[in-house]
């Protein structure tokens, strides 16, 4: 029945975020291979509930480290998430962004860096939007050497918003 598929989905989407994010040591770029997105590609009646099913949709994690992910990797995040937003309706979200950057490591240049935190800035605003409906929030970000207002500003809303687990 669509009601033991979706908790099969459920136990299998929690599993792999859950050992994905440990304490934000790895990177964690989502695509379309990651659950429940291939759910959607078995059958029918897969995809039907899967892509019926709000609560697969209402985790989104990501943890961009500069050293294990490139530039190329993050355009398409806010895609993504926006299509998450949509999928999860109205219920309660789990986020977790991370980023950590440190471009004399990784031997990245500044437009580069900029693209991964213009990204990074883009998802956490349009988290921000979504405050309403924020179950649990975990914020880390890690700029390295650098300042860069628009990620302190932004870590001040999310912290000001009592909801927010806020680690910068």
């Amino acid at each position: 029945s669509a009601d033991v598929l979706s908790q099969i989905f459920e136990f299998a989407l929690h599993t792999d975020a859950l050992n994905t994010w440990d304490d934000c040591m790895e990177s964690r770029i989502p695509t379309a291979k990651d659950t429940p997105w291939p759910f959607m590609l078995v059958c029918r009646q897969w995809h039907d509930v899967a892509s019926s099913d709000a609560g697969l949709w209402s985790t989104f994690i990501v943890n961009i480290r500069q050293l294990e992910s490139s530039c190329c990797d993050v355009d398409h995040l806010p895609a993504i998430f926006e299509h998450v937003l949509c999928r999860s309706q109205q219920n309660p979200l789990t986020l977790k962004f991370a980023l950590s950057a440190t471009p004399y490591l990784a031997g990245i240049d500044e437009d580069g860096l900029s693209l991964m935190i213009n990204t990074f800035t883009k998802l956490a605003r349009m988290a921000v939007d979504h405050r309403e409906r924020w179950r649990d929030v975990f914020l880390h970000i890690n700029p390295g050497n650098y300042y860069y207002r628009d990620l302190a500003v932004l870590a001040w809303e999310v912290y000001s918003y009592r909801s927010a687990a806020c680690q910068c």
